[in-house]
């Protein structure tokens, strides 16, 4: 059966991770197709990294903890970390966990649950970063918990309804996922499969960029770009595309250019779109569940007729009414406006 270690992810005293582990633990205990461990990293006591060797030398580690935590994730064959965000970022402490070990987590699957005031959105993207360089596969879905509305007052955890479903979705990817994947982790274990895979890597890398004197670069289709071989983008094969102008959201704005001025340039841009007569998609999350409240009234003011696409998952394009909808205005160029390009953004264009 599948070992899937649920990793706390915060070592600081009186912190969320302890009950928002235990409560994804309590819920994956239920299951009958992987055996799941809570693993807290602030029992290992890892001090900041302190072996001599990069841990991509092949374990050589000269530290009792560093072995002891080797051989626990060494057992596992995915995880589902548990972070906070801590300044746009995964905490210190897990971060300097993950750099202890290399090989370890390699070939494996992984999956988050996030908690802050942005949903821990941004502490998920940092850790997706770190863990493509150590070769795990990431699955989508992911829990991003509110401190506004899944902690009363900020303490007490009472995650929403739907979380669990969220959860139960991490799950069943994180489990399939490190299923898949199996056959790599035997494999690595018998032969130099990891290293041969990295040279292999590097050489297609350096065929793609015409390094090679095989490589027929001429050959290949050239490449199409927007300014040239695309045209201008015009109003007429465009459609504008708004995510989630909300309360909550114009709330933790903290650019220089003020809230009511982003209000006032989101304004502008509807009432340009619907002078041209483009397709224009609205969506908001969690109003449906009483999460977040609507979009803002002037902003809705200036879109008349235009429906309001509520969604229960942070991208964008993972709801099936809000892919719907896009698909509906025929037109492949789309303009994007939300608040926040880390969040509202980036999860939208990099999915599509």
């Amino acid at each position: 059966m599948l070992k899937i270690a649920i990793v706390i992810g915060s070592t600081r005293p009186g912190g969320h991770g302890k009950v928002v582990g235990q409560w994804a633990y309590n819920i994956a205990q239920k299951r009958d197709d992987a055996d799941f461990t809570l693993l807290d990293i602030a029992d290992f006591n890892l001090p900041l990294l302190d072996e001599p060797m990069p841990a991509m030398s092949g374990g050589r580690y000269t530290q009792d903890h560093t072995r002891n935590w080797s051989a626990a994730i060494a057992s596992f064959d995915g995880y589902v970390f548990v972070t906070p965000e801590y300044n746009h970022g995964t905490s210190g402490a897990l971060k300097n966990a993950i750099d202890f070990l290399y090989q370890e987590w390699s070939n494996k699957a992984a999956g988050f649950i996030a908690y802050g005031y942005s949903m821990g959105a941004r502490a998920v993207e940092s850790l997706r970063l770190i863990m493509g360089s150590l070769e795990v596969a990431t699955v989508r879905a992911q829990v991003g918990l509110s401190l506004f509305t899944d902690f009363e007052q900020g303490v007490a955890f009472t995650p929403a309804a739907m979380q669990e479903g969220n959860l139960r979705t991490v799950l069943d990817q994180v489990i399939a996922w490190s299923g898949a994947l199996k056959t790599l982790r035997v494999e690595a274990k018998t032969t130099t499969m990891g290293r041969a895979v990295r040279a292999r890597r590097s050489r297609a890398d350096s065929r793609l960029c015409g390094a090679e004197p095989h490589d027929d670069y001429q050959s290949r289709p050239r490449r199409q770009t927007v300014n040239k071989d695309l045209g201008v983008w015009t109003y007429q094969d465009c459609a504008l595309v708004l995510i989630d102008y909300q309360k909550e959201m114009f709330e933790v704005i903290r650019s220089e250019t003020k809230a009511d001025l982003v209000e006032l340039n989101v304004r502008l841009l509807a009432r340009t779109a619907k002078a041209f007569n483009m397709p224009i998609v609205l969506s908001t999350v969690g109003v449906q569940y009483k999460i977040n409240g609507p979009t803002r009234p002037a902003i809705l003011a200036d879109l008349p007729g235009v429906p309001v696409i509520d969604r229960t998952s942070m991208n964008a394009f993972e709801d099936d009414a809000f892919r719907a909808a896009v698909t509906k205005t025929g037109r492949k160029r789309l303009i994007f406006g939300g608040l926040h390009t880390e969040i509202c953004l980036t999860f939208a264009t990099w999915k599509r």
